[in-house]
């Protein structure tokens, strides 16, 4: 059995330079007491023609406020949070048009599904589960706003760096 506390002595007696996708997990190696010189911090890229997608605007879709999240449906990535401000925006704004799309699966779409029941979503809120590449552009093309929601779990696990975003 290969523990983590054994890489992180590893990692630290070789001193081999380690590849980091940003300053916060830099920051949670040197607490783990990887030396930090050994630590570089490489940013992960975006392809700039996802950037460059012509809007797909129609008269009827103006009035429509579109939320799109992309993730893992896991605690720290902090969905319920996301359902329980789309119900805020609901109750708060009743004439404005909501419309929110979770793309991703995992083990908390049970949980989620029963959260999205008990707050009356379903009309409002779809988690349509994984998605392709292609599929993913033309949701963030008819997005209004995209959301990347996260917290701490209650095991302590948090989001290192959300992938998606990029």
């Amino acid at each position: 059995q290969y523990e983590k506390e054994d890489a992180f002595k590893f990692l630290k007696i070789t001193r081999v330079p380690i590849t980091c996708g940003s300053e916060f997990i830099k920051k949670k190696l040197v607490g783990f007491g990887i030396p930090e010189h050994q630590l570089f911090i490489i940013p992960l890229g975006v392809n700039p023609q996802f950037l460059d997608t012509p809007k797909n605007e129609s008269d009827s879709e103006h009035d429509i406020l579109r939320i799109v999240g992309i993730g893992r449906l896991s605690e720290e990535k902090g969905w319920e949070v996301l359902l329980h401000a789309v119900d805020r925006l609901r109750k708060d704004h009743p004439r404005l048009t909501l419309e929110c799309i979770i793309l991703g699966e995992g083990p908390e779409r049970g949980r989620l599904e029963r959260v999205l029941r008990e707050l009356e979503l379903e009309d409002v809120v779809s988690m349509p589960g994984p998605a392709s590449t292609d599929e993913v552009i033309e949701q963030l093309d008819r997005a209004t706003i995209y959301v990347q929601p996260s917290i701490v779990s209650e095991s302590g696990a948090e989001e290192g760096q959300g992938l998606a975003i990029l």
